[in-house]
């Protein structure tokens, strides 16, 4: 009696770890797959990657598109977007056809420059989006009428709200 309920504990241990094995797998396809083959080039080559999604659908391929060239840096001129402008440090203005994809990222950027990075993204869509500001932090929120995602750097978390 006593080894069929270990053999019975081992068969319902196994059941479990198998299901749970095949339902986190499932969740990590479904997270990971707007990354695309090759590094973006452009802003628009990210906006064409993601286009015609839902909010969460785009803020995951809009992360897993960046993720592609991400790298977390103190830069030493940063870059803030705002109203459709790109200012540097000193407040110059300049515009993103002027910049060019690379020259922005490739020194990479802190919390504050790839959350610019993500408003220049979403203004190209339907969301509204909003900086968020939490001590030295900053990322994006980014809603509509029935949900809002984080995009901070390379992660995003997102949230049905009740109106």
């Amino acid at each position: 009696m006593k080894k069929s309920k270990k053999t019975l504990v081992w068969v319902i241990f196994g059941i479990l770890l198998i299901s749970s094995f095949i339902f986190m797998t499932s969740g990590v396809s479904n997270l990971t797959k707007y990354t695309p083959q090759e590094e973006p080039n452009s802003f628009d080559e990210i906006i064409n990657n993601c286009l015609d999604l839902s909010l969460e659908e785009t803020s995951y391929c809009f992360k897993d598109n960046v993720k592609t060239v991400f790298s977390y840096k103190t830069p030493k001129n940063k870059v803030y977007y705002n109203n459709d402008n790109f200012y540097y440090t000193n407040l110059t203005l300049f515009s993103l056809e002027e910049q060019d994809f690379y020259d922005y990222i490739k020194e990479g950027a802190d919390c504050s420059g790839w959350t610019s990075f993500y408003a220049v993204l979403v203004d190209k869509t339907n969301f509204t989006w909003e900086k968020i500001y939490f001590g030295n932090h900053e990322f994006l929120r980014v809603c509509n009428d029935s949900m809002c995602c984080n995009l901070d750097q390379i992660y995003v978390k997102c949230l049905e709200v009740k109106r």
